[in-house]
């Protein structure tokens, strides 16, 4: 995101979107995931029962996250991580249009007004990585339950601060300091990187995590979807977007459908 910002802020608003979107289809992170995926070597513990998981139909994976054993913590799973993605996706989709309207109706320039989007952009990138960092650190300390809180509580505080308290003061200098905290707690996805593979023993280590990872992306789409169309039913982005927070604070009692998992040992 922030390479993104950078390109735009110096080639983007300039020449526009389709020059940015052909320098955006050579993906570099594409090819150095392939580069890592290449180097990896895999975990002991999964070669061990390889030899048996191979005999296993695709389905059976998902059949034995979605058993009585796992079920809870797998559909809380894929309800938080569907909750996180829309915080996630909701920053950077409406912040630019928000700051842009602001600064053109404070009668700066297109230009100048784009390039506000893009330091937005920038900053929101640069707290959602200190995030990241934070992360982990956190997770050892106080757990990861208690960590995916406070990540969900900032993000309610940024949302809430940027779309609903600075969007109709129409204060620049408000919503870009409320910003930082909207950047960290978007690293709430972060968490699970951590939080999931201990949930789960290596047989489905994998397909846990992918279920929870992936079929939450389908979900958040919806609601994307859905956000648009409250944008456009209430004429606002205000208090549309400010409407994203209420599932945070519903994620915050749906952590405790998911087992804590500070502490013990990786499981078998």
């Amino acid at each position: 995101m922030l390479i993104a910002a950078a390109l735009n802020y110096f080639i983007g608003v300039l020449l526009g979107w389709r020059l940015m979107f052909f320098i955006g289809v050579p993906s570099v992170h594409a090819f150095f995931v392939l580069y890592i995926r290449s180097r990896t070597v895999e975990p002991e513990r999964w070669t061990k029962v390889t030899k048996e998981t191979h005999k296993e139909p695709f389905w059976e994976f998902f059949a034995k996250v979605l058993g009585p054993q796992y079920r809870l913590r797998t559909w809380g799973n894929l309800i938080l991580l569907t909750v996180g993605l829309m915080g996630f996706w909701v920053g950077p989709q409406y912040l630019v249009t928000t700051i842009i309207t602001f600064a053109v109706g404070a009668h700066l320039s297109i230009l100048q007004a784009q390039h506000l989007g893009a330091w937005g952009m920038a900053i929101l990138g640069m707290f959602t990585i200190i995030g990241c960092f934070i992360a982990p650190w956190l997770s050892t300390r106080i757990g990861r339950r208690k960590n995916l809180i406070v990540f969900i509580i900032l993000m309610i505080i940024g949302i809430v601060g940027d779309y609903t308290f600075a969007f109709y003061q129409k204060s620049l200098t408000l919503f870009f300091t409320v910003i930082p905290i909207l950047g960290i707690g978007r690293a709430d996805f972060a968490v699970f990187t951590i939080w999931l593979p201990k949930q789960y023993p290596t047989e489905v280590r994998a397909s846990g995590f992918a279920f929870s990872t992936i079929f939450s992306r389908f979900v958040a789409d919806a609601g994307t979807f859905l956000l648009g169309y409250l944008i456009i039913a209430m004429h606002t982005i205000g208090t549309a977007v400010s409407y994203t927070a209420l599932p945070f604070v519903i994620g915050i009692f749906i952590t405790m459908m998911v087992p804590e998992t500070k502490g013990p040992a990786l499981p078998e």
